[in-house]
């Protein structure tokens, strides 16, 4: 199933001032993330592809293979609007059934067919973090999440929310809350959906409504890691990937290959090996990549970094999503026979 070329048309010349090409199939706008005023940005609403003629630097990196980054038509509403590819599609076929038909047929309805019926709501007195009717407890959380490098346009976009001075991430799968998970921020005390919910961690991705189908994925332990690489990035929240959790993988169809980035440990190590067997069975290329250890001092003392999130919030002028593109590597014989080398000499 193919975005309909006439909401692709609606949209567009609903939102910007356009020049037509080809007899209407194509249409030119100014590129609106450089300030572009000559119609660089070149959009074919039948094939729903966006191209600018100068470069398109715009879309982003696709590091899994060195390959051309897609520049498809939703990719570029999500950038521009800053929202999830659920949202996109919503925004440009409406809230009919039309965009759940087309996000069943991307995504497999089986996903939404598996998914139990859940009765649960976020932490009482949830609210949303950049329009808060306690601001003093939300700029609290803000600033704190600010100095982890999550600024207000990410906040925008992942919908980070708090409850009194804890900070709520929810969880969503069609624009649908499946999940939370909340941190205090005074104690860093974590808190959950009741397990009596039927549901725990491991059945959900943080990010899951974040990313493009048949594109690639980058897994990475954390929420943190996840909103610091942002791009194509989902958390698992644990070292180790659950079924539920490989399944929906597979429902997303990564068919550029899957990016394991897990913490620089003997413990992110160990799971490389153990997810990639795991996922050897979905038949999709399979690479990973390492946080490096980055000297820094902490109060006085000499540290090293461990995570993606590290490299924001320890050292300066470091790109994360630059870094973990250059460090990946192909999860082939030779490379697991290594990582298998450097666990078994940290047990001696």
């Amino acid at each position: 199933m193919r975005l309909p070329p006439e909401k692709i048309y609606a949209w567009i010349t609903s939102n910007f001032e356009t020049k037509e090409r080809k007899g209407g199939q194509e249409l030119r706008i100014c590129n609106p993330f450089d300030g572009d005023r000559k119609f660089h940005l070149n959009i074919n609403i039948e094939k729903a592809a966006v191209h600018d003629f100068r470069g398109d630097d715009w879309v982003g990196y696709n590091p899994s293979g060195g390959q051309a980054p897609k520049r498809t038509f939703l990719k570029f509403v999500q950038l521009y609007l800053n929202c999830s590819y659920t949202q996109a599609v919503k925004e440009v076929l409406g809230s009919s059934s039309s965009a759940r038909l087309f996000l069943r047929h991307r995504l497999l309805h089986q996903q939404e067919e598996a998914k139990k019926d859940l009765s649960f709501g976020l932490p009482d007195g949830t609210e949303s973090l950049l329009d808060s009717k306690r601001p003093k407890a939300a700029a609290t959380i803000i600033r704190w999440l600010h100095s982890r490098g999550i600024d207000d346009r990410k906040i925008e976009k992942y919908g980070i929310m708090h409850s009194g001075l804890d900070v709520v991430w929810p969880y969503f799968e069609f624009d649908e809350l499946v999940y939370w998970q909340s941190r205090s921020r005074t104690d860093k005390w974590f808190q959950f959906p009741d397990i009596s919910v039927g549901v725990g961690k491991g059945d959900f991705l943080y990010g899951f409504d974040q990313v493009e189908p048949a594109s690639y994925l980058i897994i990475t332990e954390a929420i943190f890691d996840c909103q610091t690489l942002e791009h194509q990035c989902m958390a698992s929240g644990g070292a180790d990937l659950t079924d539920n959790q490989i399944r929906k993988i597979k429902f997303l169809g990564p068919k550029d290959g899957i990016i394991l980035a897990p913490d620089n440990d003997i413990a992110g190590l160990k799971s490389v090996l153990a997810n990639a067997g795991r996922l050897d069975v979905l038949g999709f290329k399979l690479l990973f990549s390492i946080p490096p250890e980055i000297a820094y001092i902490d109060s006085g003392e000499g540290r090293v970094t461990k995570d993606w999130n590290d490299l924001v919030t320890k050292v300066d002028g470091v790109d994360p999503f630059r870094v973990m593109e250059e460090g990946i590597r192909p999860l082939g014989v030779k490379e697991r026979y290594k990582l298998r080398s450097i666990v078994a000499c940290a047990r001696k």
